[in-house]
């Protein structure tokens, strides 16, 4: 074996993974990342640094061109996986490395290796997976470079990047999308299809530049679905809209089944609307303690959701909340990165019909963070209630209002964001999480109404 062959095959032995999902498509996203995790796949930090496109779900046209957008912009040799339900994931995602590690750089040659969705026999009832190679795809790169991806072998499993209690990284707010902005004249079009800057008077009547700032709906810890586009002046939001993505391929809201399941009149006990909405207590501390740089504190929260959603005994996952819940709530450093923002007063949860942990908190992201752990714990301890009745509260809150909980977060979120530090933002949102795939319930939401 010669010495690139061997570098290749070392840097690709754990290749950096970029996931595309579909706003309900959650089971099949949590086997992704369960599967990344086992086999320490590093979490890719934008498409320049990818190896892998997971694209969960069938996305349709709104993110299917985000999809392409990335496609573009992924430095070759990479590999695209589509997947549609969980039980693919494995077949989809084994034999990537082994392809990326025997790329041919020469001309005519593949540069992009895709797995479309899995489909069923049938017949056998079983899932086979169809390799297609692509020969018209042209390099993003010339050669055999990788745009640094032959440095992929230092990474470690996620989780061990040393953001962890109190020693969570501040500035983990790298992916705003906000660098290129600065020094250019002031443009009043777009250049090459992105907004410049203009200028107009800030908050304090001062005229500075108008940085036009999209994220997502692909940022790493992001709910699925969710597009901002703000305009930023120094470092302060002057204006946020709210944008979904996907809505029209998303999947039946995962979180929320137990209770739409109740609410139709099937038979369903408190215990298992309790597991299902503790599971999704912690995927969201997974995303609000991802952007906080806190990959040890994430990294746990997520074995703890899949175990809770595997079904474990609620002695032994209230005990392993436990140290967790007491370390999170405890910790002074974590406080001071999300006191003041976002802050959410009870008379606006009144008056907009904010429900769920986000009304019990009525305050700002460390309230948020502190009741979904109570919540959690909560929860864990109904794990065995087996009495049946109508449970309305999902999640993120009631289900049984004109308008879903998430399409109420949304509709409360460009208020908290106008005023925050771009540093912010982020936590903002993560400490909301809105689930798009919700905003598919007005209907009959409002019918129950």
């Amino acid at each position: 074996m010669d010495l690139i062959a061997r570098v290749r095959r070392v840097s690709f032995a754990l290749p950096h993974l970029l996931v595309v999902a579909a706003p309900g498509l959650v089971e099949t996203r949590l086997a992704v990342e369960r599967y990344a995790r086992q086999r320490g796949w590093p979490a890719a930090e934008s498409a320049a640094d990818a190896d892998v496109l997971a694209v969960v779900g069938s996305p349709d046209s709104g993110l299917a061109a985000v999809v392409a957008v990335l496609e573009s912009q992924i430095p070759a040799p990479w590999s695209r996986v589509d997947l549609v339900d969980a039980g693919g994931v494995a077949a989809g995602l084994d034999s990537v490395p082994a392809w990326l590690a025997n790329w041919s750089p020469e001309p005519g040659a593949a540069h992009r290796h895709s797995h479309p969705a899995p489909e069923r026999d049938p017949d056998s009832g079983q899932t086979h997976l169809i390799h297609e190679q692509h020969a018209g795809h042209e390099p993003h790169v010339s050669g055999d470079q990788h745009s640094g991806h032959d440095e992929h072998a230092g990474h470690g499993p996620p989780g061990q990047s040393g953001h962890e209690g109190d020693e969570g990284d501040e500035g983990h707010e790298s992916h705003e999308g906000d660098e290129g902005h600065g020094g250019h004249e002031h443009h009043m079009g777009p250049v090459a299809g992105l907004p410049m800057a203009s200028r107009a008077p800030d908050r304090d009547g001062l005229r500075l530049d108008v940085l036009h700032v999209p994220l997502g709906p692909v940022l790493p810890y992001w709910p699925a679905g969710l597009r901002l586009s703000l305009a930023v002046q120094g470092d302060v939001v002057q204006e946020a809209t709210v944008e979904t993505v996907g809505v029209d391929g998303a999947g039946f809201p995962f979180w929320d089944e137990p209770v739409l399941r109740a609410l139709a009149g099937a038979p369903t006990t408190a215990g298992e609307v309790a597991r299902r909405r503790a599971a999704s207590h912690l995927d969201s501390l997974v995303r609000l303690l991802g952007v906080a740089g806190w990959d040890g504190p994430a990294l746990r929260c997520a074995v703890l959701r899949d175990r809770t959603l595997a079904g474990e005994s609620a002695r032994d996952l209230a005990e392993a909340l436990r140290p967790l819940g007491r370390r999170l709530v405890k910790s002074r450093v974590l406080r001071r990165m999300t006191e003041g923002l976002g802050e959410l007063d009870g008379r606006t949860c009144d008056r907009i019909g904010v429900s769920g942990p986000a009304a019990i908190a009525a305050g700002d992201v460390w309230a948020r963070l502190r009741q979904w752990v109570r919540s959690t714990g909560d929860d864990l301890r109904r794990l065995d209630d087996r009495s049946l009745g109508t449970n309305v509260e999902g999640p993120r809150g009631r289900l049984d209002r004109p308008e879903p909980p998430s399409a109420v977060l949304l509709a409360v979120l460009p208020a908290l964001l106008v005023g925050a530090e771009l540093a912010g933002v982020r936590l903002i949102v993560a400490s909301l999480d809105p689930d798009v795939a919700e905003l598919l319930l007005r209907p009959a939401v409002s019918a129950r109404g």
